[in-house]
């Protein structure tokens, strides 16, 4: 559809409204009770018309308000997230190295052990000379 054809559309429709406007006005002056509930309803359409529109725009206000708050609140919790795993991951690296910490001392005791466990058996089996008596 190109410009001109648009431009004839907007004419006709222009055309039919300006008719239909000039019958409603020529039969509300021959029923002016008639025309006056048609007012009283135009008048009422056009009130609820407008605090629909209103009643909209404060529901779209609303729900980017809702959605700007969401958006917010996620990305808070999206850096809280990552602050959590930051120090949970700190946590681990802390409790591993205290584990191999433990383990290395729980080897050297075990060797400890093991060394004296060795010289009380090596002292049971070649008992050392006693010492003289003094008297």
């Amino acid at each position: 559809m190109c410009i001109r054809d648009s431009i004839i559309m907007n004419a006709q429709h222009q055309k039919r409204l300006g008719d239909a406007l000039d019958a409603t006005v020529k039969f509300g002056k021959r029923n002016p009770l008639i025309a006056v509930c048609g007012g009283t309803l135009v008048a009422c359409s056009a009130v609820a018309i407008h605090y629909k529109n209103k009643s909209l725009n404060c529901l779209l206000d609303s729900q980017q308000n809702v959605t700007t708050q969401l958006l917010e609140s996620s990305q808070v919790t999206r850096q809280q997230l990552q602050q959590l795993d930051a120090a949970v991951t700190k946590d681990l690296k802390a409790r591993d190295e205290i584990t191999r910490k433990l383990e290395l001392q729980n080897v050297e005791q075990t060797r400890s052990v093991d060394r004296l466990q060795h010289a009380l058996r090596s002292c049971q089996v070649n008992p050392p000379p006693s010492l003289p008596q003094s008297e």
